[in-house]
């Protein structure tokens, strides 16, 4: 199963990892990572300038989204 975006928390922080998939678009990514993001409950805790970021960079590693 594919997953272009994975989210997480450890040791407080959120993290977002993106990898780019041929077969998804800009808006698929953010909508998927903010789906992720409201699913665990961490909506308050994300920056959402990092998570722009962080969609547009596309790492394929996890990155700190935390808002703070």
């Amino acid at each position: 199963m594919r997953q272009p975006v994975k989210v997480g928390q450890r040791e407080g922080k959120v993290y977002l990892e993106v990898h780019n998939d041929e077969l998804e678009k800009d808006s698929d990514y953010l909508e998927t990572a903010q789906m992720l993001v409201a699913k665990e409950g961490l909506l308050k805790s994300v920056s959402t300038k990092k998570l722009f970021l962080a969609i547009k960079e596309k790492r394929g590693m996890p990155v700190d989204i935390s808002d703070y």
